[in-house]
Formats: structure tokens, C-alpha cells, sequence
């Protein structure tokens, strides 16, 4: 049997909707994961600074952990079940104070799940003795 050319576009017919529908699909799946992807990464890097800078206001001489807890809980805006823990500890002979903070995880946009994103820093307490 031959098939000329007429056959085999009429055969084809149609399927470029198809086509088409099937690969904006695939991009758009694509995109928006990258998106999502970037949306968490953020989350993980502003949770990050705020541990840090709350483990510094709360290391000042004239401050305490209670300080460190409220300026995390005042940067704290964009998360959702945001919780801020604080403890001192002594390595290498030098006071710290450890800032760790958690909040849900960032899905589909700014809903959540009960997956949590954690960040802790840490910081040298200041101290008249240096």
C-alpha cells in the first residue's frame, strides 16, 4: 500500500490543539514548581535572618532572651504557626545565646501544611569583662 502525502495530513488533522494543550500543560506544571520551589527557598532564607539577628539583639549587653524572642516575633509577619525558642549555652568558655524558629511550610502559594521549616542562630552574649 502507498500513502501519499494528501493521506498523512489528512490523518494528522486536529492534533495540533492537542498538542499544543498538552505542552502549555507541561510548562505551566513546570513553571509553577519552579515558582513553589522559590516561594519555600525564600521562606528558609528570611527564617534564617530572623534566627540570626534575634540571636544578636538578644546577645547585647543590655538585653535579654526576652528581647530576642520579641524582635523575632516582630519580624514574624509573613509566617503562620510561628514559634521562637530561646537557650544560653557555653562553648569554648564564652556564653551564647541560641535563637531557634519554626513555621509552617509554604505550599501552593501561601497556604500551608504541617510540615515545618526550622532556622536557629546563635550569637557570643556581650559581657563588662572584655
Amino acid at each position: 500500500m502507498h500513502l501519499n502525502v494528501y493521506t498523512l495530513s489528512h490523518r494528522e488533522a486536529g492534533s495540533a490543539p492537542v498538542s499544543f494543550l498538552l505542552t502549555s500543560l507541561l510548562l505551566i506544571t513546570v513553571f509553577l514548581g519552579l515558582i513553589q520551589g522559590a516561594l519555600i527557598m525564600h521562606s528558609r532564607n528570611v527564617l534564617t535572618d530572623i534566627a540570626g539577628e534575634a540571636a544578636r539583639q538578644g546577645a547585647r549587653l543590655d538585653a535579654t532572651s526576652s528581647d530576642a524572642v520579641a524582635y523575632a516575633n516582630s519580624r514574624a509577619g509573613q509566617f503562620k504557626d510561628f514559634s521562637v525558642n530561646t537557650a544560653e549555652k557555653t562553648a569554648d568558655g564564652r556564653d551564647l545565646i541560641v535563637v531557634q524558629v519554626s513555621a509552617s511550610l509554604p505550599v501552593l502559594g501561601l497556604f500551608t501544611v504541617p510540615a515545618k521549616l526550622h532556622a536557629s542562630g546563635r550569637a557570643v552574649i556581650e559581657s563588662d569583662n572584655y
